[in-house]
């Protein structure tokens, strides 16, 4: 269990549209980092990330075993 855990996951606008266009078009899940990932070669990474789903529509993360929306920072601040 990690000490990461959001109500819900806000990602920066360019990031939300590249990761929802990618999973509209039919990828199952795509991977997000808390930060930049600065491996080059795949098998030297070891960075925590998190796998983000379409659910309903609406993309969502698993974190510590429940799903947490993950919106837009635009959204973000429209809404909070």
């Amino acid at each position: 269990m990690s000490l990461y855990n959001p109500p819900i996951c806000v990602v920066n606008d360019e990031a939300y549209n590249r990761m929802f266009a990618k999973l509209q078009h039919g990828e199952r899940y795509v991977k997000s980092y808390l930060h930049t990932c600065p491996h080059k070669n795949q098998n030297d990474c070891k960075c925590i990330f998190y796998l983000n789903f379409l659910k309903d529509g609406k993309m969502v993360r698993i974190i510590n075993g429940e799903f947490k929306d993950v919106i837009s920072q635009t959204e973000f601040m429209n809404k909070y």
